[in-house]
């Protein structure tokens, strides 16, 4: 048998609360309530570009700390560390 395809399982999942409910053999859905984070959209942007920065450097970081295992070649496997690629 085939596989319904996801609105298809999705319409009947409704359809079938929306049945249950009406019989009475199901309770309505009770929604939470959203709660609020006293954030604007704009502190929201800051604070997502804050951390994009920071990720940029914490990579150029990793970048600097590659580039030395790798100048320090032969000495680097002395110590037990391993190269990861």
């Amino acid at each position: 048998m085939k596989k319904p395809c996801p609105l298809c399982m999705s319409l009947r999942a409704r359809f079938v609360r929306w049945l249950g409910i009406t019989l009475g053999v199901m309770e309505p859905k009770k929604e939470k309530p959203v709660e609020q984070t006293g954030f604007t959209q704009d502190q929201i942007a800051a604070i997502i570009g804050q951390k994009e920065l920071e990720l940029i450097a914490l990579r150029m970081q990793l970048g600097a700390a590659m580039k030395r295992i790798e100048e320090l070649g032969p000495k680097a496997d002395k110590t037990g560390l391993e190269v990861v690629k």
